[in-house]
């Protein structure tokens, strides 16, 4: 692990330009040359705030940013579209373009286009679970740039992510929630725009791309069974249920230093290392159906 004297920010790197003229940025996070394997993998992180509020700076974007720097990663901190600006689905189009921008720009950049992976928290975390369920969704892509490049990543993880929005229940459904500001109105009359924002809408059985969820069980503002959802629909899909913790992680036995070392750990398990070969995967179970046998007195 480098110390962060050995890391180095490349800060608001304008990755879009919208049609009204609006600059998007980003942060760029890496190990300063003399310490860096190139090509780099990377984390792209989307931060959270309801879509409403946030930004690339945020304590837990450039915490996470220079712990993944530090650890052999690019890490990508961006901005993207908030709901008063525009209303969904622009928030994906923006991610979408992120993505794209650092595949068009990975060879300046030191980066290995091959393995880029997304992470994000609260409303961060939703986007991060759209944008790895729908790559091949042309209405989500938007016109942010770069078409010529692919918006798909290598792997995901979600931290107390709203899902489905018709399922958040309470005053997730007041017409003037964060919900509703995002789909351009009240939430309960705009079930389609709800409907084409929900991860869950694009995920199928072949769908590949490794997931991790992570969320406190007493979260007071996204409420737990929302990872649930999650879970059940992502067939390559990991969940941490933090016994106690609350939006923040806040009275879990987790908290964000050890976050940093869980998430570190997936990332380099699926976009670092090879895939696993499904010879070395079957070996293994047959290995285990003799043991099976063994302890069962089969």
């Amino acid at each position: 692990m480098l110390y962060e004297e050995q890391i180095e920010v490349i800060p608001d790197v304008v990755y879009c330009t919208t049609d009204s003229g609006l600059e998007l940025k980003l942060d760029l996070y890496r190990p300063k040359p003399e310490w860096r394997p190139t090509p780099l993998p990377v984390v792209i992180f989307l931060h959270g705030g309801g879509w409403e509020t946030g930004d690339k700076g945020s304590k837990l974007g450039v915490g996470s940013s220079k712990y993944l720097a530090k650890n052999g990663f690019c890490s990508v901190s961006v901005n993207y579209r908030l709901s008063d600006i525009a209303p969904f689905p622009a928030q994906i189009h923006d991610a979408k373009a992120a993505v794209r921008w650092v595949r068009s720009m990975a060879e300046r950049y030191g980066l290995n286009p091959d393995r880029i992976g997304v992470w994000g928290h609260s409303a961060g975390g939703h986007l991060a679970a759209l944008l790895g369920a729908s790559s091949n969704v042309p209405a989500l892509e938007g016109d942010g740039g770069c078409a010529a490049y692919s918006s798909q990543v290598q792997a995901v993880v979600t931290s107390a992510a709203p899902i489905d929005l018709m399922q958040m229940g309470g005053w997730h459904n007041h017409p003037d929630s964060s919900e509703s500001r995002l789909v351009g109105g009240p939430l309960l009359d705009n079930r389609a725009v709800a409907e084409s924002a929900n991860p869950l809408s694009y995920i199928t059985g072949t769908l590949s791309t490794p997931y991790l969820i992570l969320h406190g069980t007493e979260d007071e503002i996204v409420p737990y069974a929302q990872a649930e959802l999650l879970y059940e629909a992502v067939p390559q899909a990991t969940l941490i249920r933090i016994k106690g913790g609350d939006h923040d992680y806040t009275g879990g036995n987790l908290f964000w230093d050890e976050i940093y070392g869980i998430v570190l750990a997936f990332f380099h398990r699926h976009i670092v290392q090879s895939p696993e070969l499904e010879e070395e995967i079957q070996r293994r179970r047959e290995y285990m159906a003799q043991q099976v046998k063994r302890f069962s007195r089969e």
